[in-house]
C-alpha cells in the first residue's frame, strides 16, 4: 500500500538518490516488487541482489558491498515516495 511508505528509510514504492562513489556520478533507482522490476529504466526489486542491500538505509548512510565481486560505494543522498 503506497499511502503507508515511508521515506526515513530506504523501503518499497521510495525512489532513492544515490552517489556512486567509484564511478563519481548519481544514480536513482525505484525501489519495487519483483513484477514491477524493470532494471533498464532502474526499477529494481527489493528481492534483487541491490534492492536487499539498499533497503532499510537512510540519508547520509555509506554503503560499500559487493555483488558478484564487483565492488560498489553508495552514499544515500535522497529518498522520496515513488509516485505510481
Amino acid at each position: 500500500d503506497v499511502t503507508t511508505v515511508t521515506t526515513s528509510k530506504i523501503s518499497f514504492a521510495t525512489e532513492v538518490l544515490l552517489a556512486n562513489e567509484t564511478e563519481g556520478t548519481e544514480e536513482t533507482y525505484v525501489i519495487l516488487g519483483p513484477w514491477e522490476s524493470d532494471p533498464t529504466n532502474s526499477i529494481i526489486s527489493y528481492l534483487s541482489p541491490l534492492g536487499k542491500r539498499l533497503l532499510n538505509h537512510k540519508v547520509g548512510d555509506q554503503l560499500v558491498f559487493a555483488i558478484h565481486d564487483r565492488k560498489f560505494s553508495y552514499l544515500v543522498k535522497s529518498i522520496k515516495a515513488y509516485a505510481i
